[in-house]
């Protein structure tokens, strides 16, 4: 298990709706990240991830 700090935390602004803090594991296909949302994301649609690590 990795333990990541709050401050390693890089924020992301998606949107004026969508704030996310990606949590680096070290490694460059995946990491951890938490989304914040204040309303509706996205706007219309859905959105989704198509890849994923096994």
């Amino acid at each position: 298990m990795k333990l990541v700090k709050e401050c390693q935390a890089r924020k992301v602004q998606n949107s004026d709706k969508c704030e996310v803090l990606e949590y680096p594991l070290g490694d460059e296909e995946i990491d951890i990240a938490i989304a914040n949302l204040k309303g509706r994301y996205p706007d219309s649609g859905y959105c989704v991830n198509q890849e994923c690590k096994n």
